[in-house]
């Protein structure tokens, strides 16, 4: 039939091969049809998982590398009868997945039309390492170590070490971390990543820099930490608050054992706690306070002199426990702070006596709380002056009162 025809391939055909839609001109001087050649051809593979389930959306990315340049991107479903239809030429393809995996080989050559399909299979591999404790005297420990999935976040495996070292078998390709679980010691990195590619990784190095403490107080306070072992040196300095748990790495072995030092103003059970460090977890220590510093002011209008203070039936040392505040004023007044200490709920009476000073008052009562407090009383100490005498013979119910215009800085004793 003359004219110009559409000519479409039959289903037959495009089972293997795929052509392009061509229109022919049929005329009686040229009434023969030209060759149909096909425009793709199918080309199959493979692509092998470690885990068919494992949550990976994958495809291959086909670059032709001759003639006219140009890409093809496929989405992958299953892992098995994977078809595609590719024009003729020869192409690198590859495997690219969201998460990232790895598969061998990292690409393939292939030739379109070819009887010869790709074939990919999910890296699977190992990954290991050693620990080392340079701190202790072996330079060896013995510890527990984690691997984590980082596309699933599940805990992929979990050994102890041998002889320090570790190795983690029949992995699936892609992102891992691994954590050391010895909480007794610190490390360099408790937490290392790293990738499973398309070999093995045999180079992950936890290391050791100290031994952890754990310290707890129940009041705040500074706490000095010190080597039992000759000779005997500080090794750290920190401040705790109240119930505040603080973790601490030191960072040189003692085996004496330490020495923690708690300094403030409460009084601890001890005022010098012992410890030696574990093996099996990380050493705790709980500081308690047990009594509390309490101050009150003492104004004077010249240097105190003389004072003894009693706190209920003890006589205070007044060398330790009394402070100049201030210094001389021009007026001559000085002020003290003097500092007691008590345990909470105890009800503390304070009697100041000097031969040289009148105190108003001269006894002051409080009860102790459970915290440290300043100026919890206030007391005058006026310069007096001191008439010593006898009566005799001695009388009973006598009172015996100096001149008025001294009697407020006079003391008699009979």
């Amino acid at each position: 039939m003359h004219g110009s025809h559409l000519l479409n391939s039959s289903s037959q055909l495009t089972d293997k091969f795929q052509f392009e839609k061509q229109t022919i001109k049929v005329t009686a001087s040229n009434p023969i049809l030209p060759d149909f050649l096909p425009s793709k051809f199918e080309f199959c593979g493979t692509i092998k998982m470690v885990r068919e389930s494992a949550p990976a959306q994958l495809e291959l990315n086909f670059q032709k590398v001759d003639g006219k340049k140009e890409s093809q991107r496929e989405r992958v479903s299953g892992s098995t009868g994977l078809c595609y239809f590719l024009s003729a030429g020869k192409y690198t393809v590859k495997v690219e997945s969201q998460p990232e995996k790895f598969f061998v080989p990292e690409s393939q050559v292939i030739q379109v039309p070819s009887g010869t399909g790709f074939a990919f299979k999910e890296f699977s591999g190992s990954i290991g390492g050693r620990v080392r404790c340079p701190l202790l005297p072996t330079g060896k420990c013995e510890t527990r170590i984690q691997l984590v999935s980082k596309i699933t976040g599940e805990v992929a495996a979990e050994e102890e070490t041998k002889g320090g070292l570790f190795k983690f078998n029949n992995l699936e390709s892609g992102e891992y971390k691994l954590a050391v679980m010895g909480t007794n010691y610190c490390w360099k990195e408790q937490e290392i990543s790293t990738k499973l590619r398309n070999t093995n990784v045999e180079d992950i190095e936890f290391v050791q820099t100290g031994f952890t403490l754990s310290l707890t107080s129940s009041h705040s306070t500074k706490v000095t930490i010190s080597s039992k072992q000759k000779p005997k040196k500080a090794l750290e300095e920190v401040q705790l608050l109240k119930l505040e748990t603080k973790g601490l790495c030191l960072k040189e072995y003692s085996g004496e054992g330490y020495e923690i030092v708690p300094s403030s103003c409460h009084t601890f059970e001890q005022s010098v706690y012992s410890v030696k460090l574990e093996t099996a977890g990380p050493t705790k220590l709980q500081l308690t306070a047990i009594a509390h510093e309490f101050s009150g002011i003492i104004q004077t209008n010249a240097p105190l002199t003389g004072l003894q203070v009693k706190k209920n039936d003890d006589v205070l040392d007044i060398g330790k426990t009394l402070e100049l505040l201030k210094g001389e004023k021009n007026d001559g007044s000085q002020s003290y702070a003097l500092k007691v200490v008590a345990k909470p709920g105890e009800s503390v009476t304070l009697h100041f006596f000097s031969y040289d000073f009148i105190f108003k008052p001269n006894s002051i009562n409080f009860v102790a709380g459970d915290a440290c407090q300043s100026e919890v009383f206030q007391v005058v100490a006026q310069k007096s002056h001191v008439i010593t005498g006898k009566i005799l013979p001695s009388l009973g119910n006598v009172k015996v009162t100096p001149p008025h215009s001294i009697a407020y800085t006079t003391k008699i004793l009979i």
